[in-house]
């Protein structure tokens, strides 16, 4: 057996910081320790100097020699951002990325693009935690030491051991016929009747447009509006799912929490959040204090290339690469997933992927998952279930103004 656990923070370390005690003394030092790795991630990105203001300070990172330097003051060239104390001290501690801070409106980009910006977020945390920028892709095989096949798919009876490799190395997996059709039936049936009770700003709902209008795109909290999926996400199949590694994987609890999604994805949705663009689930922040969970996608209905199936970069769950603007010069494999009614696909938090939108019929899927245990110091330190749910709801308004395919979603799924 394997682990997924990529965790190095622990949330009872974290403290406020301000900017004078990150200049003088917290950049120092991370340079001190892993300077060499973050020029190298710099030169592997291809990218310029970062320039920073926040309270009344200004410095910049750039390279100098096989180091990362920082300076007082602005570098002049390339990339110029600002932000508060509380955002700069939260993505030099991994609670949120550059690139989030600055689509939650925390960080403002003077000069450059958000391209730039993404791009420096796998610096940073070469910078933070001594990981290294992806320079290469990350090889990819099974126990016995053999390339994978990365279209293979398993069934639960298959053996553990070779599916939980898998999962460690590509960062994924397709699991066929978990369950059955009648049981898909039974939740489609209990989705409709989900939708047709959701009204806008309700709270437990995004909403997407097609020519025809706005419609409930997806459910949240969709396992407590569910009698059938409640009993699936009991079921011993279910449950194998968490077995599948070496680690402590725990679920929500499935009558009070919000651990169940339902969506549906229409064709021709013009705005709103439908079809996600290559992401990855911890690209807000937070990869080193809870990765890798996992996340499970039910396949209500099928899916291929013409209904919306999933794609997934293989091995990107093992690479600090950006988490969107992602370009071909990571030369990470690109896998489509195409499924049948009952299968699942899983993905690790730190996995990179997408969903094609729907051309020919709708797709019906359940999103849900499971987390690391907390480490013991900090179980009680997790955002509050409440909290959680006010998060999820207000994404729904990041979809509003904004059409159904981003902009930045440049590479495309084999086939």
């Amino acid at each position: 057996m394997v682990s997924i656990d990529a965790r190095t923070r622990r949330r009872s370390d974290v403290r406020a910081l301000n900017a004078e005690e990150v200049v003088t003394d917290l950049l120092p030092g991370l340079v001190s320790a892993h300077g060499r790795i973050a020029a190298d991630g710099v030169r592997a990105l291809k990218i310029g100097a970062l320039d920073v203001t926040v309270a009344d300070q200004r410095f910049s990172l750039t390279t100098g020699g096989d180091d990362l330097v920082v300076s007082t003051g602005a570098h002049g060239q390339g990339l110029s951002v600002s932000m508060d104390e509380d955002a700069l001290s939260d993505v030099l501690q991994d609670l949120s990325t550059l690139a989030w801070a600055n689509m939650m409106g925390r960080l403002r980009i003077d000069n450059g693009s958000l391209e730039d910006l993404a791009r420096w977020d796998p610096v940073v945390r070469a910078l933070r935690d001594g990981e290294p920028a992806c320079a290469r892709p990350p090889d990819v095989r099974d126990r016995h030491g053999s390339p994978l096949d990365l279209q293979h798919g398993f069934r639960l009876d298959d053996d553990p051991d070779d599916i939980g490799q898998f999962l460690a190395q590509a960062g994924y997996l397709h699991l066929r016929g978990v369950f059955t059709a009648d049981e898909m039936a039974a939740v489609s049936s209990e989705l409709d009747a989900a939708i047709d009770a959701a009204e806008r700003d309700d709270g437990q709902s995004w909403w997407a447009r097609t020519a025809d209008g706005w419609y409930p795109a997806r459910i949240l909290g969709f396992n407590r509006k569910s009698s059938t999926l409640r009993e699936l996400l009991r079921s011993p199949r279910f449950g194998t799912i968490t077995s599948l590694v070496d680690d402590d994987l725990v679920q929500d609890d499935v009558d009070a929490s919000d651990m169940a999604e339902g969506l549906l994805k229409k064709v021709g949705v013009v705005e709103g959040i439908s079809d996600v663009s290559w992401h990855k689930d911890c690209g807000p922040g937070g990869h080193s204090y809870g990765c890798s969970g996992l996340t499970v996608g039910i396949q209500v209905t099928g899916a291929d290339r013409r209904t919306g199936e999933l794609g997934v970069m293989a091995a990107s769950n093992r690479a600090n690469i950006p988490g969107l603007h992602i370009a071909d010069d990571f030369r990470l494999p690109r896998v489509s997933l195409p499924t049948e009614v009952g299968d699942c696909t899983i993905h690790c938090s730190c996995t990179m992927h997408m969903s094609r939108p729907p051309e020919t019929a709708e797709r019906r899927v359940v999103y849900t998952g499971s987390s690391l245990a907390p480490l013991p110091e900090d179980a009680q330190l997790g955002p509050s279930e409440e909290v959680r749910r006010e998060y999820r709801a207000a994404l729904d308004g990041l979809g509003r103004g904004t059409s159904g395919r981003p902009a930045f979603d440049r590479l495309e799924l084999p086939g």
